[in-house]
């Protein structure tokens, strides 16, 4: 049963902070600098919001798991100067190359919260982002982190 809002802010025993969260991000949080292209209109008519508004944010994005480095300017002898890469991280990307998010380094209960925001195990992790790695900071765990719960949904 849908409840309007008012009547969760009139019950006690409502989560109402947790809902309005959750609607905020549905709304809000899984666009970024992308125009909201989702059907509304399917979303709304789902018994299950939740799992429409993904589905639908899911074929907007068409979101994916990448490595992206980063580089320092760095002042060799006599003035030549050159980039070298000092970190690489886990980022997610829309199907335009565009980052989504770039803090895939937290948590891994975070990190599930934001993956099941932009499309939940629907997003694609190419084994081919390994050949990306070029250094031994990237983290590791959390790149397990994401393969397992992307691996549970295969399932």
């Amino acid at each position: 049963m849908r409840q309007k809002i008012e009547e969760l802010y009139v019950d006690i025993n409502s989560n109402c902070q947790t809902v309005s969260k959750q609607a905020s991000d549905i709304l809000y949080g899984a666009l970024g600098s992308t125009k909201d292209a989702r059907d509304w209109d399917e979303i709304m008519s789902r018994q299950d919001i939740v799992s429409a508004a993904s589905d639908q944010t899911t074929k907007l994005h068409e979101p994916y798991i990448d490595i992206q480095s980063k580089y320092e300017r760095v002042e060799l002898n006599y003035g030549t100067i050159t980039r070298v890469m000092i970190a690489q991280f886990l980022v997610l990307k829309n199907k335009y190359k565009k980052v989504l998010i770039t803090n895939l380094t937290t948590k891994s209960s975070n990190i599930i919260d934001q993956l099941n925001q932009f499309g939940r195990k629907q997003i694609n992790l190419d084994k081919s982002i390994f050949d990306k790695i070029e250094i031994r900071n990237l983290d590791f765990d959390n790149l397990k982190i994401i393969e397992n719960y992307l691996e549970k949904a295969t399932m």
